[in-house]
């Protein structure tokens, strides 16, 4: 989190919502068949230690 942004403004909870959502795109089209393995393990209760990378 930046210093300017203050989670108990509505406004500027808005705009680190908005930064972080976006940020999070960038990382899922740069690692995108990585990212997917991590998500959908996560939502099937699989969490794994290591590098992990899936195909």
């Amino acid at each position: 989190m930046k210093d300017d942004e203050d989670l108990y403004d509505k406004n500027l909870r808005m705009r680190f919502i908005l930064r972080i959502a976006k940020e999070f795109h960038q990382v899922m089209k740069k690692y995108e068949k990585n990212m997917s393995g991590y998500l959908s393990h996560i939502a099937n209760n699989n969490i794994v230690d290591g590098a992990g990378i899936y195909d």
